[in-house]
């Protein structure tokens, strides 16, 4: 619960009063920052008060106090119902002042956690004063018969009076709080009636009251106590919950983050690598014969220049394809189709595809995962293999969705694969490994290369 602080009373005119008063509904935006930096400083602590308690409070009084000031009205204005008495308006003046209490925010400021406790017990004090005032001597004696009758309402009314702040108190506090409530209302409604003399039979049915109300009283407050001691505990777990899974959520986002960094590194290697590096060692060429053999330079750097405009145009392929647009717009079935068959058309080797027709029904993660290796794979062949056929197939069996890409080319050594600087196929197995796969390279100079990926079927 937040409540602004009002400004230091510089004049007792009533109007600059009324305007300062007024300023409280004021949002804390339209106020200068350095006052409300200064009111915010002087104001005590926070009250941690239970949402909803203090409206509750309001609600409360507000009714009762526009029962009584109409009870009153209606005594002065009609003959047909009974005269107040100084009870009736002792109760309206009580409430009003309780009410007043309740809405002005200057007593929160400056009684801190002392605010709810007075207006509990300033409550719960007045139904005892007009008890003490409807079964006083003078006033039983005035009313005859009568005053039993009223003496014995006046119970029932207290009843209903006292209710309310102990059902605030078992919201708010512990139950040695509600018990200290109840046993102090007691003593003090106890004494009233020994004080006033109540006598005989009256005196019996009045403590017999007392005493009915007292056992209620402790039983209602014990189940609210322990209602609310539930929800603070919910609370509790879900603020822990809360928390964890905003650690949870930023786990997964730095994991999100480096997993993104490793795509980038992949297809960065399969583009800009390649090209950077054929012409650093063009350039160096050209650099060591530019003076012995300048016609010799000349061609070697109009070959540096063709292999800058095949990487850039590279580049902006792997830009495009950053997303995996063709999973996107073709699903993954026609998008390894499309990619195996130019592929197939810029190496000049014939295809071999094999594809099931139900492929398309896979989880976005291991789509991804199939496709992308399957165009590292097509990539390194188109790239370095010189190869005649390619094959690329993919088959379920066994609860396993199988990626073979197999070609004739020139093949290489696979005991040197997983050498530093090999990004492609580190890259491949990550992948792999992301979706809870396996993937092999077999391969040997001049017999070709397999790669084969086997991933769960989710």
């Amino acid at each position: 619960m937040k409540l602004e602080t009002t400004e230091s009373a510089t004049s007792t005119s009533p109007i600059r009063a009324a305007l300062r008063w007024l300023s409280l509904a004021r949002p804390s935006s339209a106020r200068p920052a350095a006052q409300l930096a200064a009111s915010r400083a002087a104001a005590p602590p926070a009250v941690e008060i239970e949402p909803g308690l203090l409206a509750i409070y309001r609600l409360f009084i507000t009714i009762h106090l526009s029962l009584a000031v109409g009870y009153i009205l209606l005594g002065l204005l009609f003959d047909a119902f009974p005269r107040p008495d100084s009870t009736d308006f002792v109760m309206a003046s009580w409430l009003a002042t309780l009410l007043v209490y309740l809405y002005l925010p200057t007593f929160y400021l400056r009684l801190g956690r002392a605010y709810l406790p007075i207006a509990l017990g300033f409550g719960a004090l007045m139904p005892l004063v007009v008890r003490y005032l409807a079964t006083h001597p003078a006033r039983m004696a005035a009313l005859g018969d009568e005053g039993q009758y009223l003496a014995l309402s006046s119970s029932w009314q207290l009843f209903l009076a006292l209710l309310i702040p102990l059902l605030l108190i078992g919201w708010q506090y512990s139950f040695r709080v509600v018990l200290g409530y109840v046993i102090a209302t007691t003593f003090v409604d106890l004494s009233i009636l020994y004080i006033n003399g109540m006598l005989g039979d009256l005196r019996l049915e009045l403590g017999g009251i007392t005493f009915s109300r007292t056992i209620i009283f402790l039983f209602t407050g014990y189940i609210v106590t322990r209602l609310m001691h539930a929800q603070r505990a919910q609370r509790r777990t879900l603020a822990i919950a809360n928390q964890q899974l905003r650690h949870y959520a930023a786990t997964a986002e730095q994991l999100a983050i480096s997993r993104e960094r490793n795509r980038l590194a992949r297809e960065l290697h399969d583009t800009l690598a390649h090209t950077l590096s054929a012409i650093s060692v063009q350039l160096e060429a050209v650099d060591s014969v530019w003076e012995h053999a300048p016609t010799r330079a000349r061609d070697i750097l109009h070959k540096s220049l063709a292999g800058t405009r095949s990487g850039l145009t590279e580049t902006r392929r792997a830009l495009q394809s950053l997303r995996a647009a063709p999973l996107e717009d073709l699903g993954l079935t026609l998008a390894l189709r499309h990619l195996a068959e130019s592929s197939a058309a810029r190496a000049g080797a014939t295809l071999e595809l094999s594809l099931p027709p139900d492929i398309d029904n896979l989880a976005p993660d291991v789509e991804q995962s199939l496709y992308r290796v399957a165009q590292e794979a097509l990539s390194n062949i188109v790239k370095h293999a010189a190869a005649t056929r390619i094959t690329l197939a993919v088959s379920e069996n066994n609860g396993l969705i199988t990626l073979q890409v197999q070609d004739n080319g020139r093949g290489f050594d696979a005991t040197q694969a997983d050498q530093p600087g090999h990004y492609g196929l580190s890259g491949m197995r990550e992948r792999a490994e992301l979706v809870g796969g396996k993937l092999w390279l077999e391969s040997a100079p001049g017999v070709g290369t397999l790669v084969l990926m086997e991933l769960p079927h989710p």
